[in-house]
């Protein structure tokens, strides 16, 4: 399964050997000699799938999950993987669509509404649809037992369920196969095979559709952004974007100052003259107050650029990100357009400065990776231009 999903980086064009070769994997040949389809190999296998139920918790923690489960249900279950999204609040203005559906281009079976749900139990011929009042309903049919006896053809899971011996089980099989795997082979060698493996997964599903990139230029304008974050950056000017959470991270540890973030950019760039060349900024925060801490130390650093951001005034504090550990809610629209243009900003920026430790960062560097001048050989080992200020600058993703 894995195969197929690097297919469309190392192919181009066909030719008569590529031609050949998929006509021969194909095709089967049976005990009495003939030549069977796979496909109809397949239709005579029970199809399974998970049912990933995205609810609650943020985008990068949501996202990163479910490309997770998306790797795991390929390489050991020989699953397919569906999200059900009727329950989390990023949803477009008509709420007739969910988060991957409004902003994304989804390579996976998405569940938008609870109407929706019917169709899904029809097509693998399932009895229980077991998510109910948008939470998973780990029920006899939903057991661990029948998981792993694989008589079950659609399991549900989810990041808020009481279910989490999934989650455990994914990530430990992702950590043994793609982080840890071999361990005579050196660690940076081990991290640049993981990454290459997920970007493989996150980049076809998770660029910006067509709709959501319109969206976003038109926020950006009425922001009164600098032009060179509208159009295309000049190959002649660098812009850096920097990650600083507060919000409910603090919760978790102590926050970073700003200073930490615009010294890991001097490391990378160097002094000197090479301090000119930024001639754009950009702050992704949950947290206001950080523009004022950002800008005070580009000046004392000497950065001359022009720091500019998306943050609402009213953004600050646990108030903005924490209501009442997140409520069943939907955002409005406009709000996570806005959101999305900040991502946008992130990718395209020649230089990313975050925490490897937040899982919107590790998301973004793997969509920085997505770009298509993208060179894996010369740029994974710098994870294309993303710097995490902490555990070592080393990413993972689990």
């Amino acid at each position: 399964m894995l195969v197929g999903a690097f297919h469309y980086i190392f192919y181009s064009s066909e030719n008569s050997m590529v031609t050949e070769v998929n006509r021969i994997l194909s095709e089967e040949v049976t005990k009495e000699g003939d030549v069977k389809d796979v496909n109809e190999i397949d239709r005579e296998q029970p199809r399974k799938a998970v049912v990933w139920l995205l609810r609650g918790s943020g985008l990068g923690s949501q996202l990163l999950n479910m490309l997770g489960v998306q790797y795991y249900s390929d390489r050991f279950d020989d699953r397919d993987i569906i999200v059900d999204e009727s329950c989390y609040y990023y949803r477009n203005k008509q709420e007739t669509a969910g988060l991957l559906t409004t902003f994304f281009t989804p390579t996976m079976k998405v569940v938008d509404n609870p109407e929706d749900q019917a169709k899904i139990l029809d097509e693998y011929g399932a009895e229980t649809y077991a998510i109910q009042d948008c939470e998973v309903n780990e029920t006899s049919p939903n057991s661990l037992i029948e998981f792993e006896q694989g008589d079950n053809p659609l399991l549900f899971a989810g990041l808020r369920s009481h279910d989490m011996w999934y989650r455990d089980k994914f990530k430990n099989e992702i950590a043994n196969d793609v982080r840890l795997g071999d361990v005579t082979r050196p660690w940076n060698v081990r991290v640049a095979d993981s990454f290459r493996t997920f970007s493989s997964y996150a980049c076809p599903s998770l660029q910006f559709n067509s709709a959501t990139k319109d969206a976003i230029r038109k926020v950006k304008e009425r922001a009164g952004l600098s032009k060179k974050f509208i159009e295309k950056f000049p190959s002649n000017f660098k812009s850096v974007a920097f990650h600083i959470r507060r919000g409910d991270k603090i919760l978790e540890h102590e926050p970073y100052p700003a200073d930490l973030y615009v010294k890991k950019l001097l490391d990378v760039i160097g002094g000197g003259t090479n301090r000119k060349k930024i001639s754009h900024c950009f702050l992704l925060t949950d947290d206001y107050a950080v523009v004022d801490e950002l800008s005070t130390s580009l000046k004392k650093r000497n950065i001359p650029c022009r720091l500019e951001t998306l943050a609402p005034k009213e953004r600050k504090g646990l108030h903005y990100t924490y209501p009442d550990y997140y409520p069943l809610m939907h955002h409005p629209y406009d709000d996570a357009i806005v959101y999305m243009a900040e991502l946008s900003i992130a990718i395209d920026s020649s230089y990313f400065i975050g925490t490897f430790n937040s899982n919107l960062g590790t998301v973004l560097t793997l969509l920085r990776s997505c770009k298509p001048t993208t060179d894996f050989e010369s740029d994974y080992e710098t994870l294309f231009d993303t710097y995490g200020i902490d555990r070592g600058g080393n990413w993972f993703i689990v």
